[in-house]
């Protein structure tokens, strides 16, 4: 390979992939360099869900005790193998002291705009392309089985308010006198702006 190029992206996931395809839109000769096969990694296995509404760091209050418990289960979200290194204890040393309320409430206007702008590229990318990917833009709809889930929900919107809570209303509604205990549901939805 002694051709010369412009930008060498390494990592052929989603981010390298889509950052090779605008530079070439751009111009640019670009090479990717990947260990394996193109989105054969973590692109390959994610749920592909571009959700600005919910734009909370991974380090958050409540992440150290979520991931102490996650940390040694190989099918946790959060699983980092066992073992002795420096780096790791440094690095977990910096997630501890960023897994503030204050830092989280900086972090999440920030991860917004980027999910914001992601989501943009990507409508704009299927469109040019004519990708059939099965993209949709749509809302979510929450559903907590606690009210205290239901405050956590909340205290990650980006912009707390209060929230009539629809869901458990409708379920007690419908299911008045039926005997059943409606109250345990509890949600709230939110719409992507036109």
């Amino acid at each position: 390979m002694n051709e010369q190029r412009d930008d060498v992206v390494i990592g052929g996931g989603i981010i390298g992939v889509c950052s090779a395809y605008y530079a070439l839109r751009a111009g640019r000769s670009v090479t990717i360099l990947e260990r394996g096969e193109i989105c054969s990694g973590s692109s390959y296995g994610n749920g592909g869900l571009l959700v600005p509404s919910h734009s909370i760091p991974l380090a958050a209050p409540g992440a150290i005790a979520n991931g102490l418990r996650w940390m040694f289960n190989p099918e946790s979200p959060f699983y980092i193998k066992p073992r002795f290194d420096l780096e790791l204890f440094r690095w977990l040393w910096r997630f501890r002291a960023a897994a503030t309320e204050r830092k989280m409430r900086e972090s999440v206007p920030v991860i917004s705009k980027f999910s914001h702008a992601s989501l943009a590229l990507f409508e704009e990318l299927v469109a040019l392309e004519e990708l059939d990917c099965g993209f949709a833009r749509k809302g979510t709809l929450a559903l907590y089985l606690t009210e205290s889930g239901l405050e956590e929900g909340l205290r990650e919107a980006p912009h707390p308010r209060p929230v009539r809570n629809p869901v458990s209303e409708a379920l007690r509604h419908r299911g008045a006198g039926d005997g059943a205990d409606h109250s345990l549901w509890h949600g709230r939805w939110h719409f992507l702006r036109a």
